[in-house]
């Protein structure tokens, strides 16, 4: 498993340990930033987005928090 791979799984299994009944969708973007400064190697940039029912009826702002 590839380096991205292990940390994206690391991610996936704390937030799921974390958050009962929660959807993960999280995609590995770090080949877009590979060059820009500060992720010269273009690693660890990723995508999330959860979906989860404690979000229900929340504003945007405590959903985002």
């Amino acid at each position: 498993m590839s380096d991205a791979g292990t940390r994206a799984a690391r991610i996936r299994a704390a937030l799921t340990a974390a958050l009962p009944d929660v959807e993960v969708d999280l995609q590995d973007e770090s080949h877009l930033h590979r060059g820009h400064a500060g992720a010269r190697e273009g690693k660890g940039h990723f995508r999330l987005v959860l979906t989860s029912p404690l979000f229900d009826g929340l504003p945007l702002l405590k959903r985002h928090r």
